[in-house]
Parts: C-alpha cells; sequence; structure tokens
C-alpha cells in the first residue's frame, strides 16, 4: 500500500528494493548506491554506502535525530513537534528522517497512502480511511498528537512502539525495586 518504488530528484533517479515495508537498497543507474538495515517498519538501524556505514540513531517516535559512524557524531537532527527539520552536521544524502520516513527533498513526507507537510501539521489529502481513521478532520496528522503517536501508513494514527516499549521497561523497573525492597 502506497510503497514508492523510484524517486527523481534534481534530476537523479533512485530506485529502491524493498523488504516487506522498508527499503533495504537504493540504486541509481542499475548500481547499488546504498543498502539499509532494517529492524521494524520505520526503523532502519543502518545505511551503508560504498564509503561509509553510518548508524542512524533515533528518538522514541523514531525520528533520527543523529548519524554516527565508528568515529564520531556525523549529522545532528532537531525537530517540532510537527517534524520541521534542522539538521547540524554533514547527513551524507539521508533522507530518513520525522518519524522514521522519508523527506522528499521538497519538505515533505512519504507516509505511504499520502504525503505529510510537517510546516502545516497535515497531510496533503484525505485520509483514505475516512472516519475509520478515529479523527473527523481528515487532513489532521496523528489527532494533534505529534509528541506521543505516529502514523507509519499515513491512515491511522497509533501509539509509538518506543513508547509503549519504554513503559513496559519502566513497569518492570519498578517491579523488580518494590520487590528488592521487600
Amino acid at each position: 500500500m502506497g510503497r514508492r518504488d523510484t524517486r527523481t530528484t534534481g534530476g537523479t533517479t533512485t530506485n529502491y528494493l524493498f523488504a516487506g515495508q522498508n527499503a533495504v537498497q537504493e540504486n541509481v543507474g542499475g548500481t547499488a548506491t546504498a543498502h539499509m538495515v532494517p529492524g521494524g517498519i520505520d526503523e532502519i538501524f543502518a545505511r551503508i554506502t560504498p564509503t561509509r556505514t553510518q548508524s542512524l540513531l533515533t528518538d522514541s517516535l523514531g525520528s533520527t535525530i543523529g548519524l554516527a559512524d565508528t568515529t564520531a557524531v556525523n549529522a545532528e537532527y532537531s525537530y517540532d513537534p510537527f517534524g520541521t527539520t534542522t539538521v547540524n552536521g554533514n547527513d551524507s544524502g539521508n533522507t530518513i528522517r520525522f518519524t522514521g520516513r522519508e523527506d522528499e527533498g521538497n519538505g515533505l513526507y512519504n507516509y505511504r497512502s499520502r504525503f505529510y507537510a510537517p510546516g502545516t501539521g497535515r497531510f496533503l489529502s484525505r485520509d483514505p480511511l475516512g472516519l475509520a481513521s478515529g479523527d473527523t478532520n481528515l487532513y489532521t496528522y496523528v489527532l494533534n498528537q505529534p509528541t506521543g503517536l505516529v502514523d507509519p501508513m499515513g491512515t491511522k494514527p497509533q501509539q509509538s512502539s518506543d513508547l509503549e516499549s519504554g513503559a513496559d521497561e519502566a513497569l518492570v523497573r519498578a517491579h523488580q525495586i518494590h520487590n528488592w525492597h521487600l
């Protein structure tokens, strides 16, 4: 659903090879230019080019907050709540940014079934699920709760899996501390 196989930016056409919902290889002119090491949906652990391997450091929403190789953090990313991005350092062509989605090079993010504009905090088209998405405004991004919800398919907001696992870890630690004090 909504998977893009090709992208043209500045006259360069990039083709993508997928494993499930994640792109695992970028090709330009029939040559592999980058390989990605995926985890879950929208979770890329590393980007490997012919000249370097970089790890993508992410926050609880899956947004890239840094690119690091074996020697240093090469780029740092910061976001306003709705995803307007500031990059400091050399991002080496990395396009995986807000909530693990790809920056299209024109200020928009591809959320598979539709495009998102972080400057307005809205999708450019109606939610294809209609009112079944859980919101009466069919252009709203994550029910206007961008610091706790994600929408990997562009159709239905959901709790970030990192936030859920973080809450589970906190409960386990609290239980362990409680048992230790007994």
